[in-house]
């Protein structure tokens, strides 16, 4: 009878342990299966970031400067090599492959930060024959992930590089600032430059993709799209490619800048600096362009401060015409120097002097001495109140970054203010100092007969949705007007007319048969050194007649702003190499820009 009660007692327990074996299946299966089957596809499959193609950048006639292309980026993934030897290998084996230091690649680990995988970025868009010989050696290099991104080229090197500007990774700072945005650890930016002013419509956005990876979590197939990338849309310029080349060639390996605009709307046509830098390479060579003495990274154009010497004559003869200083009878006696006081002299650039001269005799020939007179007479704050009519000594309101200004000097901006600092002011020396493009603007102005534009390197951007392509363009902005008689005008611009056309108008080097100027030589003091050159002028244009002031049915198609960094006198250096850039440009495509 024992044995038949142990019989059951086994039987009981045998059932009782697979009921419960079964009940545990049947809730693997039933109750909890469809999470263990979505942690086991998590296994291998993987949500991934498609990333984006930035819009191109274009020229004025649909010439590409900048656009994105296939590149390569290599990570560290520790998880896939935890091993410290191990990892002492590997970075042996990468730095034999890029050419890095094992020292550099070792910060690059410790320096960066990890990705939302627990990557660490090493190198960024390495070199095809890099990639060829990592993905050949990958048994060598367990930790390395390589990973095709959309990398930004630019096409023609350093050519416009201040205007294009550069992308780089997000930095934490930004990335904080941004985050609301979308943007996320190891995404691009734009930097500088038009990069920069129109990320929003260049960057484009990110798409996300299911991915099936295998063991070593390397990628084995795309297995669905969830959302596709939108590429960015495309930028079109105002410059103009061929002229922004011959810019840059002109200047060659001088220290300056060339700026050319149309006055009847704003648009910049070219925006040349040297040096300059070459955009492709530019992370390579951030820290050696850094302490280069000769500041290639420095955007002259837009953040170069300078004397404008004698081209401020110009402007401040609006002053003086307009306070009733003078007119157009009114003479003033040169001989060679002018003195307030026994023991402050200073000179006209004409050792013996000009004799008597009028306004327009001395725009023609840069007097000094007639704007030391006048220009004491005028004194410094309705000189300062003019000055700022033309917007000198504030921003002109470009659309890209990063520009500079200095108040125009006056009794607000320095105490004391002193006799002899009207003096130095009236010719443009001193304190007063100017950005070429401030200059720009303001000659555009006394070319179209008062308007003020800000200054636009972007034309406009294209859209594309549903299959359907159409340009959006960015009207002129008016940001001022310059309101003085028509007397005051055709004196002004017969003085500019005689500096380009008369025999001894120190601008004469510059005339162009068939395409009549009018211009303004300048000489900025730069002791101990030689002297800034600059030349501006703009034309076509009409001689003066009368006191009818300018035709605002024939307003000039380009405006030309040149400065030589210690080049000497504006006549002899700056007028001939603007001369050289203009017969290009009435030979070169004039029809695809006026």
């Amino acid at each position: 009878m024992e044995t038949v009660y142990r019989i059951r007692r086994v039987g009981i327990g045998i059932c009782l342990v697979v009921s419960v074996l079964v009940f545990r299946l049947w809730s693997l299966q039933f109750l909890e299966g469809e999470q263990y089957v979505r942690q086991s596809i998590a296994n291998y499959e993987e949500s991934v970031k498609i990333p984006s193609m930035r819009g191109r950048i274009l020229d004025r006639n649909f010439n590409v400067l900048a656009e994105d292309r296939p590149d390569y980026n290599l990570f560290f993934d520790k998880s896939l090599c935890p091993d410290k030897e191990q990892q002492d290998a590997l970075l042996v084996t990468l730095s034999e492959i890029t050419g890095y230091s094992e020292g550099f690649l070792r910060s690059k680990i410790s320096a960066s930060i990890p990705d939302l995988k627990g990557r660490r970025l090493l190198l960024q868009a390495v070199p095809f024959h890099t990639m060829v010989a990592v993905s050949e050696r990958a048994l060598e290099l367990p930790g390395i992930v390589m990973e095709s991104v959309p990398g930004r080229h630019w096409l023609h090197d350093d050519l416009a590089a201040h205007v294009l500007g550069y992308v780089s990774e997000i930095d934490s700072e930004r990335l904080k600032q941004l985050q609301d945005q979308g943007y996320r650890m190891g995404d691009r930016i734009g930097r500088s430059g038009i990069e920069y002013s129109y990320e929003s419509w260049l960057r484009g956005r990110d798409g996300q993709q299911i991915v099936q990876l295998d063991s070593f979590r390397r990628l084995r197939e795309v297995l669905r799209v969830e959302s596709p990338a939108e590429r960015g849309s495309d930028i079109i310029l105002n410059l103009d490619l061929r002229l922004q080349r011959k810019a840059e060639e002109v200047l060659g390996a001088s220290v300056g800048v060339l700026i050319a605009m149309d006055p009847r709307n704003g648009a910049v046509l070219c925006m040349a600096g040297s040096p300059r830098y070459n955009l492709n390479t530019y992370r390579r060579d951030a820290g050696r362009l850094s302490n280069d003495a000769s500041h290639p990274l420095t955007h002259r154009a837009m953040a170069g401060l300078y004397p404008p010497g004698s081209v401020f004559k110009i402007f401040e003869s609006f002053g003086l015409l307009e306070e009733g200083i003078i007119n157009r009878d009114s003479r003033v006696f040169c001989p060679g120097y002018f003195s307030l006081g026994q023991n402050q002299i200073w000179r006209c650039w004409r050792k013996y002097g000009h004799g008597n001269v009028g306004i327009v005799d001395a725009l023609r020939i840069s007097c000094d001495v007639f704007f030391y007179k006048s220009g004491k007479e005028l004194g410094i704050t309705k000189m300062a109140r003019w000055a700022e009519n033309f917007h000198l000594g504030m921003k002109t309101g470009i659309d890209i970054p990063y520009e500079k200004w200095a108040p125009f000097p006056s009794k607000l901006t320095k105490r004391p203010w002193y006799a002899g600092y009207t003096i130095n002011t009236a010719i443009g020396q001193g304190d007063v100092l100017v950005t070429p493009m401030q200059l720009a603007v303001a000659v555009s102005a006394i070319a179209n007969g008062g308007t003020i534009y800000a200054p636009r390197v972007a034309a406009g951007v294209v859209h594309s949705t549903s299959g359907e392509t159409w340009i959006e363009p960015f009207p002129p902005k008016v940001t001022g007007t310059i309101k003085a008689s028509p007397k005051t005008w055709d004196l002004v611009r017969r003085g500019m007319w005689e500096v380009v056309n008369a025999d001894n108008g120190t601008g004469r080097r510059c005339q162009i048969v068939g395409f009549p100027m009018m211009g303004k030589t300048g000489t900025a003091e730069k002791p101990p050194l030689e002297p800034h050159a600059w030349y501006v002028c703009f034309g076509p244009v009409s001689p003066p007649v009368g006191d009818a002031g300018p035709d605002k049915d024939n307003i000039p198609e380009i405006v030309v702003v040149f400065l030589l960094e210690h080049g000497g006198h504006g006549g002899e250096s700056a007028s001939p190499v603007v001369k050289d850039f203009l017969e290009f440009y009435l030979n070169g495509g004039r029809e695809d820009i006026a």
